[in-house]
């Protein structure tokens, strides 16, 4: 049975507010990251393009009005009878045709980069899927596991108070002590049962009787 020792429960309480912590942090975020896509795509998909839209149109006029001019300033007459100048006219043409060129890869750009943006925002969403399950499921399931054991070692410790720490089973149970049980009290001892009684035997062999002692070397007896 796979177990282990538990030295503080503290730190099983403390270890549960820094991943309360985690979690909040990494939801906002993952909320701020996806907000700041969506108005980047949104700002690509509708602001952009009607932009670059409303100014090709404007710089469209400005062409036809650019070119109308060049025309009449060739068809103007000097005071002598020859042809005017659209010299000014013409360097304005240009700059207008420029600008309209400009617009328009503008718009291409616009619609390109929009393109892959929401490819990178689906690639996106598919490598943190897995982060932002977890931080949905797997962390609130964890933050109720480390709740239920604390009160669990809360309640044991509350009836006996395990002297060098608490074993409990990594499912959650909790394991007591081999030398503790119900109280906190150490099992007694059995009581050690009579001494048996031996029955007398047959005086061994040589010994004297009456209880008299052994004569001592050399054969004599001590006068009593």
């Amino acid at each position: 049975m796979s177990s282990a020792r538990v030295q503080s429960i503290d730190a099983l309480k403390d270890f549960r507010v820094m991943l309360c912590k985690f979690s909040e942090t990494a939801k906002s975020v993952l909320g701020d990251v996806e907000s700041e896509l969506g108005k980047v795509l949104n700002w690509l998909e509708t602001e952009q393009p009607a932009y670059w839209q409303g100014q090709i149109r404007h710089r469209t006029e400005s062409v036809a009005k650019a070119k109308q001019a060049v025309l009449i300033k060739k068809l103007t007459r000097n005071v002598d009878g020859g042809q005017g100048s659209a010299i000014e006219e013409e360097k304005a043409l240009k700059v207008a045709l420029a600008r309209l060129e400009e617009a328009n890869l503008k718009l291409g750009f616009v619609q390109r980069y929009c393109r892959e943006l929401q490819k990178e925002i689906l690639l996106y969403k598919g490598q943190v899927q897995r982060f932002s399950t977890m931080i949905g499921t797997e962390i609130p399931r964890a933050l109720n596991r480390l709740d239920w054991l604390a009160a669990t070692l809360d309640a044991y410790l509350a009836v006996a108070p395990a002297a060098g720490g608490t074993e409990i089973d990594l499912t959650g149970s909790v394991v007591v002590p081999p030398d503790e049980v119900s109280g906190g009290m150490a099992r007694p001892e059995p009581a050690p049962g009579p001494e048996p009684i031996v029955p007398p035997g047959p005086a061994a062999e040589g010994a004297p009787e009456g209880g008299e002692p052994e004569p001592r070397s050399g054969g004599q007896v001590p006068e009593t």
